[in-house]
């Protein structure tokens, strides 16, 4: 007996494969899973957690918090060595004594600072009311020749989304996978911030908050031996002369210039006077200031950006207010170093300051 060939049709479709649901049942997905992401973020985004881990999750997610609250009339940038030679209350009296003019300065040097942070720094200060009169970017050679990858340690936390555009112009075309990944940083706090909130999640606390002596500097200490100083100092010397040197590959990246153009023409832009500042370093450092490093490269470049721009390159790699007798090692300054350096640095500033 045979089977009503309309219930065999029918049972023949049961026992096939299921529909396709097609890629409207994907994209219903994935924008939930947009949502949720979403939610979770503006949930996190500036929520006590988040402030507190960005208090102390180094300097510069925590600077960028201290300098919204109190301003600068002159903000200072750069890697440690900016950040242990900048003595603002030094610099605030100086100019006062010389020009008759009252002016706040705020030292937003960072160790280890890189390009990327300097260039998240001009955002934070160009969107700050008011922003500052001046702002010098305190550079230093070998970072011509290396330093220019977003992810370095310290730097994602200090992303916010009004740089991203910034970020993108400037490298998108050189380094494309630092531009995509600003996008990110930039959109999502918990991302920028994940390594800060696993280590306290590990450590079942948040970390105490970083504080600084006089405005964002921070001071080394008194001076050092004569012996100690040349012994750290020639050290320090070996990786900076093999980042530079040509026949290891050295060469001028140029993404980093791209960076400082950004700043340059972003504070340019909300009416601040930029300066760029060739960082001091001790005298054992000067021996890679030859044919086979990029020095010579370094230092066009930076007449470039000061000819483009019209602003000022001021080099004080060789300052005469100091000698190797106030360093603690060939880049950072003792204290009484610091406060000799900062007392020279405003008479040189003196006739940029508006």
């Amino acid at each position: 007996m045979t089977d009503h060939p309309e219930a065999a049709k029918a049972a023949k479709i049961e026992e096939g494969p299921a529909p396709d649901p097609g890629a409207s049942s994907f994209l219903t997905s994935l924008l939930v899973v947009i949502v949720v992401l979403a939610g979770i973020e503006l949930f996190y985004r500036d929520s006590p957690i988040d402030l507190q881990l960005r208090k102390g999750s180094g300097h510069l997610a925590t600077k960028e918090l201290e300098y919204a609250q109190i301003g600068g009339d002159i903000v200072t940038t750069g890697n440690s060595r900016m950040y242990h030679a900048i003595r603002p209350q030094v610099i605030t009296d100086e100019l006062q004594k010389t020009t008759g003019k009252s002016l706040t300065v705020y030292n937003f040097g960072i160790p280890s600072g890189s390009p990327p942070m300097f260039l998240m720094i001009a955002d934070s200060v160009a969107r700050h009311k008011p922003p500052p009169k001046v702002f010098v970017l305190g550079v230093a050679a070998v970072q011509s020749s290396c330093c220019e990858e977003l992810a370095l340690a310290g730097a994602p936390f200090g992303m916010n989304w009004s740089a991203v555009p910034y970020f993108v112009k400037a490298a998108w075309w050189s380094n494309p996978e630092d531009a995509g990944l600003a996008v990110f940083l930039g959109a999502s706090r918990l991302l920028s911030g994940r390594a800060e909130l696993l280590a306290s999640i590990h450590e079942l606390r948040l970390g105490p908050e970083t504080k600084f002596l006089d405005r964002g500097y921070w001071s080394m200490g008194g001076r050092v031996s004569a012996a100690q100083q040349d012994v750290r100092a020639k050290g320090r010397s070996i990786p900076y002369a093999d980042a530079m040197d040509k026949s290891k590959g050295a060469h001028i990246h140029v993404t980093t210039h791209r960076y400082y153009a950004e700043i340059i023409e972003l504070l340019q832009r909300v009416g601040t006077k930029v300066i760029i500042l060739g960082t001091p370093q001790a005298r054992q450092l000067d021996w890679y200031h030859d044919d086979k490093h990029t020095y010579a490269e370094y230092l066009a470049e930076m007449h470039k950006l000061s000819d483009k721009y019209g602003v000022p390159f001021i080099d004080m790699n060789n300052p005469p207010a100091i000698t190797n007798a106030d360093f603690v090692d060939g880049d950072h300054l003792s204290d009484p170093g610091a406060e000799l350096f900062s007392k020279y640095f405003a008479d040189e500033i003196a006739k940029y300051v508006p």
